[in-house]
């Protein structure tokens, strides 16, 4: 009886195998990197707008709901802002008591620039029917926040209708195209 010899079983791969699925994945990294750095800005972006957005909504219908008068208080710096009843207090100088809801600088995007207009507006006061109306301390009412990012081209704009007093807040992008949905216009 003849005993065969086994055949050489490879296990594992070569180092020039290895190698090559290396470099190969490297360079997929590499071209990936860049196009994902910018996903994550414009992310950043619309999720500081929402967060911004969403704060002046809930102001808004707090107003309604309560029947009476509320204000939208921008931080002055990042995202951070205060809903409350104490509109009678200056900006930054409200109660506690009297804060219905609050969001923290952190909680916004650190790439992203929030700028008010009027530059020097910090508030925005609803009445009982979600109007906008004049504030009776703090200036002017924001009737627009620009977020932009400091990385990424992407900005958003939140546009607060002050002017026929309806009170409406909406999101919308200054780059896109007239008569389209994100169009500011």
């Amino acid at each position: 009886m003849l005993i065969r010899p086994r055949p050489h079983c490879q296990k594992g791969m070569t180092l020039i195998e290895l190698m090559t699925t290396l470099s190969i994945v490297s360079i997929l990294a590499a071209v990936a990197t860049p196009s994902f750095t910018g996903f994550l800005r414009n992310t950043e972006v619309r999720g500081s707008s929402e967060s911004m957005l969403q704060g002046l909504q809930f102001a808004r219908t707090e107003a309604i709901r309560r029947n009476r008068q509320v204000c939208f208080d921008w931080s002055g710096t990042g995202t951070g802002w205060v809903v409350s009843n104490g509109c009678l207090n200056a900006p930054g100088s409200i109660p506690a008591a009297q804060i219905i809801q609050s969001q923290p600088n952190r909680e916004g995007s650190i790439a992203s620039v929030v700028a008010m207009l009027p530059a020097s507006s910090q508030r925005v006061t609803f009445n009982g029917y979600g109007r906008v109306v004049p504030n009776i301390v703090g200036g002017g009412s924001i009737t627009q926040i620009d977020i932009t990012s400091t990385a990424a081209r992407m900005q958003r704009r939140i546009l607060v209708s002050a002017g026929d007093s309806s009170g409406r807040v909406f999101v919308c992008d200054p780059a896109a195209a007239a008569n389209t949905q994100m169009s500011c216009s």
